[in-house]
């Protein structure tokens, strides 16, 4: 979706599950555009990105997965590929503010680990983003899933 929009941008998926990034490759094909995938994780972006090269960062539902230590690394990590100005955008589990969400996301504490989610649930993300030197960091949009609710955050590197 991201390479149909940006058609000239040059977009890497990145991704430490051989599975998914078959899914992905298939996708591209299916939707006619060139992307790079590379197996990898978040916090080893350094490995396939050189610092400063990168306008934006995207990330779908990771940081729940990690634990706080290697959130704290991947961001800093996307913070040091991007150049000044860029911008980071996040789609995952954040706050769960109300009862609902909270009952609802115990299934992905479950199935993920709660010593991982647990960052995410309390709303952690945005601080951990200002932390590693990211400005304006804003929770963009909630959405509510039978899930627990996904947040959309947005920052940049000044």
């Amino acid at each position: 979706m991201i390479k149909r929009q940006c058609p000239h941008a040059r977009v890497i998926g990145l991704d430490p599950d051989p599975a998914v990034l078959r899914v992905a490759h298939r996708k591209a094909i299916h939707a006619g555009v060139a992307i790079e995938l590379i197996e990898g994780r978040a916090d080893r972006i350094l490995d396939v990105v050189p610092r400063g090269a990168s306008n934006k960062v995207v990330s779908s539902l990771v940081f729940h997965h990690l634990p706080l230590a290697a959130k704290r690394t991947a961001l800093k990590a996307i913070f040091a590929i991007l150049a000044r100005g860029g911008g980071l955008y996040v789609a995952d589990y954040g706050w769960q503010r109300t009862w609902l969400m909270r009952r609802l996301f115990r299934l992905v504490q479950h199935l993920d680990g709660f010593e991982t989610t647990q960052p995410n649930a309390d709303g952690a993300l945005p601080g951990l983003m200002a932390e590693t030197g990211f400005d304006g960091v804003i929770e963009a949009h909630v959405v509510l899933t039978p899930t627990g609710s996904i947040s959309l955050y947005a920052a940049h590197r000044s």
